[in-house]
């Protein structure tokens, strides 16, 4: 029970140190793309990418962690097999809410759009230019 909830700890202070660190390479000290007028509007889309995908990833994880720390810690008294319906419906979530990301970045980045579609359709990859376009 403990492990689990370190673990998620962990989990969530590597997301937001990676986050932040990128957040802060894109507004602070420019370090991820050299703003230019128009990109401005592109970092804000890139930001907003970020956040969806890391609020999916905990809406779909914390059941996950609450079924496992909520087993062990059971009363004695409630029926096992409701703990395992428990723990295979909060599994179920966290697995759909990773098969969203795709889709999240596909409609919000034309980048990856893209590149999913030469994945799709085997052509050969476009060599990127360096740009942050989403």
């Amino acid at each position: 029970m403990v492990l689990n909830v370190v673990v998620f700890v962990i989990q969530l202070s590597i997301i937001m140190y990676c986050y932040g660190t990128l957040i802060r390479g894109l507004y602070f000290t420019k370090t991820v793309c050299a703003e230019t007028d128009g990109e401005r509007s592109e970092k804000k889309k890139l930001v907003i990418t970020f956040m969806l995908v890391t609020i999916g990833f905990f809406v779909g994880y914390t059941p996950a962690i609450v079924s496992y720390v909520i087993i062990p810690s059971g009363d004695g008294t409630t029926d096992v097999s409701f703990y395992v319906q428990l723990t295979a419906v909060a599994d179920f979530i966290f697995v759909v809410s990773l098969c969203f990301n795709p889709f999240i970045y596909a409609f919000r980045s034309t980048n990856f759009k893209e590149g999913f579609k030469n994945v799709i359709l085997c052509r050969n990859p476009q060599r990127h230019d360096g740009s942050c376009t989403a």
